[in-house]
Parts: structure tokens; sequence; C-alpha cells
């Protein structure tokens, strides 16, 4: 795959203190890659190096081929970089509608598919804010704002989308409702980088998930047919201890042995009934064969 975002050996000191080290990763058209990590690792600042908001020491930021490492974080949204924030920060006084409008005029300049009332109105239909137009923002509540910084985002048309914690402070049915808010963005091809600390959420989204701590790139897993795995590596990567992550990966060993188990069970009764309707020597010999395994 070819990459569209790229992010080659970067580096960001704040004083005597190392906070991103020589990082690398990148992310494919329509691929969308999960960052998680304990408080303070880095994944935040990692962030406002690719959207532009801080400057890196060192290393670059590729997108679509093109090095914008020293861009300003508007120059990189018109190129295609959307993000949103960790707490929502709306123009209060204004409606929903207006302020996505605010993305489609300013975000998306020279590159703008549409007119930008038009492009608006989609990205409010997109997040399912389109009933709440004319509400003024400051009146929504935390889940509407949240979509609200997506519409927002969308609006400047990204071809790389960053979402920074945005299912942080919801409830669990809220959490699923905006999973499938993303999954309905990630459908229409934007690539996605979401760092988050819910991983269950991350893993219902992500194709690879990487791991960062004290500004270094732990390890990356991709997603495989065995989603089980995939599952596990990102819970392990997420854990708090050593202790945290030995008792993550026992719960998960009993869980797949169950799931042998009642799979082999119901083997040996199929393999039973088969043999019940079948001639005696066939009978007798699988019978025999799933004898040990009932």
């Amino acid at each position: 795959m070819t990459a569209l975002l790229e992010v080659v050996d970067i580096s960001k000191r704040f004083g005597g203190f190392q906070v991103i080290e020589a990082f690398t990763f990148h992310v494919a058209e329509g691929e969308a890659l999960g960052i998680v990590g304990p408080n303070g690792a880095g994944k935040t600042t990692l962030l406002n190096l690719v959207a532009g908001d801080l400057r890196p020491d060192r290393g670059s930021v590729h997108l679509a081929g093109v090095d914008i490492s020293r861009q300003s974080a508007h120059a990189r949204c018109r190129r295609g970089i959307g993000r949103t924030a960790q707490i929502p920060r709306p123009f209060e006084g204004l409606s929903v509608f207006e302020n996505v409008l605010v993305g489609s005029t300013f975000g998306a300049v020279g590159r703008l598919r549409g007119t930008t009332e038009a492009v608006a109105v989609e990205a409010l239909r997109t997040t399912g804010m389109i009933d709440k137009a004319n509400v003024l923002a400051a009146t929504l509540t935390l889940l509407d704002r949240k979509r609200l910084e997506l519409a927002r985002a969308l609006a400047t048309q990204p071809s790389v989308l960053l979402l920074d914690e945005i299912a942080g402070g919801l409830t669990e049915a809220e959490v699923l409702e905006l999973v499938d808010t993303i999954r309905g963005i990630r459908a229409t091809g934007v690539s996605i980088v979401w760092i988050e600390h819910i991983v269950h959420a991350l893993l219902r989204v992500v194709d690879r998930i990487l791991a960062i701590d004290y500004g270094r790139k732990l390890i990356e897993v991709q997603r495989t047919n065995t989603n089980a795995a995939f599952d596990l590596a990102g819970e392990l990567m997420s854990a708090k201890s050593v202790s945290e992550a030995v008792e993550l990966s026992a719960a998960h060993a009993r869980k797949q042995f169950e799931a042998i188990t009642v799979q082999t069970r119901e083997l040996a009764a199929l393999a039973q009934k088969v043999a019940a309707e079948t001639s005696e020597p066939i009978k007798e010999s699988v019978a025999s064969a799933f004898k040990k395994v009932a």
C-alpha cells in the first residue's frame, strides 16, 4: 500500500524533556490506525506534530508525497489534514450549521467539492447532526459536541482525519453510537488516525494499532483474519502494568479454551448423530473415533 500520510523519524523536545523520539509511522489511503499508550506517553503531542500545531525538532511529515513539515496548521488543513480536539471547542454563540460552515468556508480552500453550504450539510448528515443544524452550539450535550467536532473536521474535506480521544467522557451506549458514526466516516474513504484510551471502541474501527510510551513506538500490530488475537494485542498495549497484562492474557486464554471446548462437544454430538443414522460398521468406526473427544 502506498502511504498517504507518512511520518518519518520525527522528534520533539520541551526543554530537557524528550516528548517524541525518532517516531515513524504511515497511513495508507482509506486505512484506519489506532494509537494507544498511557497518559503522558506523547500521543497528543504526536498528533499536534502531524496537524501542524507544533513544529518538529527533526524528522518530517509527508502528505500525498509532499513534505509539509514546515507548513502551518491551517495550511495543512487546506491540504487535507482534519482533526478533532480532546475537549470540544465549538463557537458557542453560533448554530451547529454555522459552526460547520466555518470549516467548509475556510478549511477546504482550493479543494472544495461543491458549495460551502452543501458541504456543511453533507458533513451534518454523515455525523447524524442534520436535525440539530439550527440548534445553538452552547446547548449541546457532550455526545453532540463530539459529533459537531467530527462534522466541523469533515467539512474541511480531509483525506486524513486525526481523532484525539474523541470517545472520552461518554457513556458506554454513547461510545457505541460514536463508533457507528466514525465507521460511517471511514466508509467514505477518509483515512483515520485515532488516539484513544477506550480500546474496545478503537478496535471496532482500526486496521492497525500501535503502542507509544515515553515518546517511542513500542509495538505495532496489523489486523488479520484472527480478530481475537488483534483484540488481545490492543488490550495488552493499553495495560497499565505487567500484572494487568498477565491477567488479560489469562482471561483471553480461558475464553479461547472455553470456545474450543464448546466447539469440540458440538462436533462430537454431530458425529454421534451421523453415526446413529449410518450402517453398523461406519457407526462403530465414527463412535470409536470421537469417544475420547466427547
